[in-house]
């Protein structure tokens, strides 16, 4: 009995007093310090073990009550042991990329916790005590298979950043509008059909991913995310977005490829501050009167919808992407653009006006039915086509320009005779 009550005892100093790195190395039979650091008493506060192939965490590290960072990540973990619940000085645990299934109710021991990782294991389900991690600043559970997201999130009113992606759940819990604080929110990769209305109470809210789900509506609350400067909805089932999307005037890049819109709301105009806009594989037929007057605008992408014609001007903007489209006419005779695609259209012919284009230095008219290049080309440095030409075009001396024609096919009559670059430098050509 006495000397059991010595060993308790020894246990208890040593605890009290932490352990070196050495002494946890010595341990864990680990010769590197480098991945352990100590306080100014010389305890540890700091222990990365990742890329170490464990199949468990080691026991002894439950020992180590003075740490504040673990990291496990990249490992073969398939458990939490119940003794995590003994790191209660624990402000940022990493346990992401392992095998882990579930996680023990001692995880809500943790209260001081600010920075959660669990993302890239096979997670179903989340523990009601989880709700006690009040502290979390930052959470990542991507890519598990997690079915509900629970109420209990809505505790977590200190996140300012949550990543949910690549999980299995349909529907996100209402409470997530008592998130006030967050301002990043992934959500990308689900089986989302629709957002909460609550979801317009995150007026912190930076950004925005929503990629890779179901949705076919977004609710009118969306307006509300004022300080919202990237939107991310690429691959969902939208047809129609509200108008009240215009009030998202911070708004520096959207992306909505890969969904089923005709047409755009007019108050998109108010967002004054979009410079980038993804509007690629939809069904446009025409390209939105209010997307012309976006005065910020500078990269526009329309690839992969029926467009068949495209307004005179286009603002301000400076790239523009229209290939795969029903385009029968070259749309620009003046204009800033300066990077141009229209790629696999119905153009026959390239208008003498292009030269007028003196901002213009790209241009790519592949697969198109052009059979003559006219003889002036204003700025443009690089042109990129595909079909058989006829006749090139005729050379001053003045020009400044690369001309890369791509031969189609076998036939004599096209120039040139086979793949070839011309490149011109004021009267040199080389």
């Amino acid at each position: 009995m006495i000397l059991k009550f010595i060993m308790n005892l020894l246990l208890l100093i040593t605890i009290a007093f932490g352990y070196s790195c050495e002494e946890i190395c010595e341990q864990l039979k680990v010769e590197n310090y480098n991945n352990c650091k100590e306080d100014s008493n010389g305890d540890a506060i700091e222990l990365l073990m990742s890329r170490k192939d464990l199949l468990e965490i080691p026991e002894f590290i439950f020992n180590v009550t003075t740490l504040k960072k673990l990291d496990l990540s990249i490992n073969k973990l398939t458990e939490i042991p119940v003794e995590i619940g003994n790191l209660k000085n624990l402000e940022h645990l990493d346990l992401g990329y392992n095998n882990i299934k579930n996680i023990p109710n001692e995880i809500g021991e943790l209260r001081g916790l600010w920075n959660l990782h669990l993302n890239s294991n096979e997670i179903s389900s989340i523990p009601d005590s989880f709700g006690n991690l009040t502290e979390l600043w930052s959470l990542d559970i991507q890519n598990n298979k997690l079915e509900l997201v629970p109420c209990f999130f809505g505790n977590f009113t200190n996140l300012e950043k949550l990543n949910l992606g690549g999980n299995d759940f349909s529907k996100i819990t209402s409470e997530i509008g008592n998130l006030v604080n967050l301002k990043e929110l992934i959500l990308y990769g689900n089986n989302l059909k629709t957002l909460p209305d609550t979801i317009g109470k995150l007026t912190n809210l930076e950004q925005l991913y929503l990629n890779y789900n179901n949705l076919k509506t977004l609710p009118d609350t969306i307006g509300k995310l004022t300080k919202l400067e990237q939107l991310e909805m690429i691959e969902n089932n939208l047809s129609t977005l509200p108008d009240s999307i215009g009030n998202l005037t911070k708004l520096e890049r959207i992306y909505l490829s890969n969904n089923n819109l005709t047409v755009l709301p007019d108050s998109i105009e108010g967002m004054i501050n979009l410079t980038y806009l993804n509007l690629n594989y939809n069904n446009f037929t025409e390209i939105p009167d209010s997307a012309g007057k976006l005065s910020n605008i500078r990269v526009l992408y329309l690839n992969n919808n029926s467009l068949t014609e495209i307004p005179a001007e286009l603002g301000n903007v400076w790239r523009l992407e229209l290939s795969d489209n029903k385009i029968t006419e070259f749309p620009f005779k003046t204009g800033r653009i300066e990077h141009l695609e229209l790629n696999d259209n119905r153009i026959s012919e390239i208008p003498p006006e292009i030269g007028n284009l003196t901002k213009l230095y790209s241009l790519e008219l592949n697969d198109n039915r052009i059979s003559e290049i006219p003889a002036k080309f204003g700025g443009i440095k690089y042109f990129l086509i595909n079909n058989c030409i006829t006749s090139s075009p005729v050379m001053t001396g003045d020009e400044k320009y690369s001309l890369y024609f791509f031969r189609k096919n076998n036939d004599e009559k096209c120039l040139p005779n086979k793949i070839y670059s011309l490149l011109i430098v004021g009267s040199s050509v080389m």
